[in-house]
């Protein structure tokens, strides 16, 4: 289990309730589970925190794959699919570090796999992704971020998995702080925000200009629009969220909220909101973004 602040979030839940909606979008699928926490230190009140499922080598064995798979993460946006970030990059596996599997400096199946996604023709790329990769997890990932305009989920913070001894990628994505309305410096971001995230992530952009991949992948996302991505199933684990964190947010509030506003790393802001006001700014942006995204059909 990873343990996380909530610190960056004054409503508290948008970490647990992206990897909520992550599961729900394929049950069948590895889970991320996650669940809230009060903790206690020597009797000393210290916060709501949020618990996630630490994706290592046993969550993946736990999920039926091999401990010792190959486990990269992405971690800065050089990680984007593409040849160049801002300019050449130093290998061609910049922004991503290896996690699990040996040897650890060995990236040679992630470099194929990036190459093979810069490089391959339109008809390579048709005949071959669907056996490189495990594609609902991608089509999955690529609605998850577009619905919530989680940027910093869209291009980086996401998890590859491969075993060499049976090769296919699975992924799972992580850390939601810029998600449901706020950049990862708790500015707004409009739910008319139109990112689909192409520019971050050329296998996103690969996908999407595929004769074979572009309308599979748009309609497991608008059947997402119809099932988990509903205003009415959000605005219900909201409720959910509120019903069993009330007390502690409002105690959250009352102790770090001062020190929440002067932080160096928002202070600019001045559109502060309470707790109160938070969740109902979430609760208003998810009705608009639901009625924004069918309209829009990415």
């Amino acid at each position: 289990i990873a343990g996380g602040t909530t610190f960056d979030d004054n409503a508290y839940f948008r970490q647990k309730m992206a990897y909520d909606v992550w599961n729900s979008l394929n049950p069948l699928r590895q889970q991320i589970e996650s669940m809230f926490a009060v903790v206690y230190l020597d009797g000393i009140y210290h916060g709501l925190y949020a618990l996630v499922s630490r994706v290592d080598g046993e969550w993946w064995e736990d999920n039926g794959f091999r401990e010792d798979g190959n486990l990269y993460k992405s971690v800065d946006h050089a990680a984007n699919f593409y040849a160049e970030y801002g300019g050449p990059k130093a290998s061609i596996h910049q922004g991503w570090e290896k996690k699990e599997g040996l040897p650890e400096d060995d990236f040679s199946d992630l470099d194929e796999l990036i190459g093979f996604v810069i490089d391959a023709s339109d008809d390579e790329f048709d005949a071959q992704i669907g056996d490189r990769m495990a594609l609902e997890d991608i089509y999955d990932w690529w609605a998850l971020v577009v619905f919530i305009q989680g940027d910093d989920s869209g291009g980086k913070n996401a998890y590859l998995y491969n075993d060499p001894l049976a090769p296919k990628w699975h992924h799972a994505p992580w850390d939601f702080n810029y998600s449901f309305g706020q950049t990862w410096q708790t500015a707004r971001v409009q739910p008319y925000a139109n990112w689909d995230f192409t520019g971050w992530n050329g296998l996103f952009a690969r996908l999407l200009s595929s004769e074979t991949y572009r309308e599979p992948m748009r309609e497991r996302f608008a059947q997402h629009r119809a099932g988990m991505l509903q205003s009415a199933q959000l605005q219900a684990l909201i409720d959910s969220y509120t019903e069993r964190i009330d007390a502690s947010a409002r105690r959250d509030g009352a102790k770090w909220g001062g020190a929440y506003q002067t932080y160096e790393g928002w202070n600019w802001r001045d559109d502060w909101t309470t707790y109160d006001e938070e969740v109902a700014y979430i609760r208003e942006w998810v009705d608009q973004r639901a009625v924004f995204v069918e309209e829009g059909d990415p």
